[in-house]
């Protein structure tokens, strides 16, 4: 009995690991989820991919009903994204399936990467700012950040679309992909994105 029991726990202790180093670094914990699964639990990458995928479903949920409820969710922005997502995820998983495992280790590393040096860039000039901000009163707030309310379709779509492949692909949620995009790229506001 205690045999059952101690794979459990461990899993438990490491979740709650991985789901508050995914809080702070602002990446979720597929980034760090998935390559547990793999290497320490010893699953097949699109099972460890779908197994992430599915804590990150229930914690989003979570969170977008959170969101909703204080009407911060701007609802066309979120159906806009979808239209480009919801395909992408169906073809991510088609191209999980069919690589190699070190081909698929190669990109997953070049995901967190380029998620990693965003955060860094973003914090860099984020302390600049506020450095230059001092004694200086503010209009806006500055975790709304500056950019726009609404959502250009044009753009948007195939940056969900990106951000739907890549989380389908690696289970590290979309968020990783579709929130640099979108604060870079498409100049949205922190808050709305």
């Amino acid at each position: 009995m205690a045999v059952e029991i101690l794979p459990i726990l461990i899993l438990f202790l490491v979740g709650m690991l991985i789901a508050t180093l995914g809080s702070m670094t602002g990446l979720g914990g597929g980034f760090l989820c998935v390559p547990f699964l793999i290497l320490a639990w010893g699953l097949d990458r699109p099972e460890a991919v779908l197994l992430s995928l599915t804590m990150i479903l229930a914690n989003s949920t979570s969170s977008s009903i959170t969101y909703l409820r204080k009407r911060m969710v701007d609802l066309k922005v979120g159906f806009v994204l979808m239209i480009g997502a919801f395909p992408a995820l169906f073809l991510g998983f088609v191209i999980l399936e069919s690589l190699e495992a070190a081909v698929f280790d190669l990109l997953f590393a070049i995901v967190l990467l380029i998620s990693i040096t965003y955060i860094v860039i973003s914090r860099t000039k984020k302390a600049r700012k506020e450095n230059e901000a001092k004694g200086k009163k503010m209009n806006e707030d500055p975790e709304n950040g500056k950019g726009r309310e609404g959502i250009q379709p044009i753009i948007s779509i195939p940056v969900a679309f990106i951000a739907g492949l890549v989380s389908s692909l690696f289970g590290i949620g979309g968020g990783a992909v579709l929130m640099p995009l979108q604060v870079g790229l498409l100049k949205m506001k922190v808050k709305t994105a």
